[in-house]
C-alpha cells in the first residue's frame, strides 16, 4: 500500500483519538475496510481496536510469552493493513485477520523450532561451544609462539 516505507510508521502517523472514531463505530467491518481502501487510513485503528481482544486471546494461547504475543499481534495488524486489498469480503474480516495472526504465530514457532534443531545438532556453535573458543585460541597462539621462539 505504501511502497518503500514502513507500514507501521505510516499507520502510527494516521492514528487518531477515540472521540474522532465515535461516528464510525456503527459501521460493520466490511464498510470500514472500504473506507480505509478509499484513503481514510486512520479508520484502520478502529479495526485494530475492535479485534485486539480476540487476537490477544488467540495469539496468547499459542505463544505464551507476553512480549512475543504482542510482536505477533503487531505484525498481524501490519500484514493485514499491507494486504487489505486481498480481503474479498466473502468471509468475515474477523476470521481473515485471525487467520493472519495464527499464521504469524505459527511462522514464529517454526522459526524457533528450526533454530533449536540447528543448535541441537552435534558440533553446533552453542554458547558452550563458543565458551571453549578462547582456550583453543590460547593453545594455537602458544603453539605458534613456541615454534617462533
Amino acid at each position: 500500500m505504501f511502497r518503500g516505507s514502513n507500514s507501521l510508521q505510516v499507520m502510527r502517523m494516521h492514528m487518531v483519538n477515540a472521540a474522532a472514531l465515535e461516528k464510525w463505530l456503527i459501521l460493520p467491518d466490511q464498510a470500514v475496510v472500504s473506507h480505509v481502501l478509499d484513503g481514510r487510513v486512520a479508520l484502520f485503528e478502529l479495526l485494530m481496536r475492535r479485534h485486539h481482544a480476540r487476537l490477544s486471546g488467540v495469539v496468547g494461547a499459542m505463544v505464551r510469552d507476553g512480549a512475543e504475543a504482542e510482536d505477533v499481534m503487531q505484525q498481524a495488524f501490519v500484514t493485514a493493513y499491507a494486504h487489505l486489498r486481498r480481503f474479498d469480503g466473502r468471509g468475515s474480516f474477523t476470521r481473515w485477520l485471525t487467520k493472519i495472526a495464527i499464521n504469524e504465530a505459527l511462522m514464529r514457532a517454526g522459526d524457533a523450532r528450526r533454530a533449536r534443531r540447528v543448535l541441537d545438532r552435534p558440533g553446533a556453535r552453542t554458547a558452550r561451544g563458543f565458551a571453549s573458543l578462547p582456550r583453543r585460541c590460547d593453545r594455537v597462539v602458544a603453539a605458534g609462539l613456541a615454534r617462533i621462539g
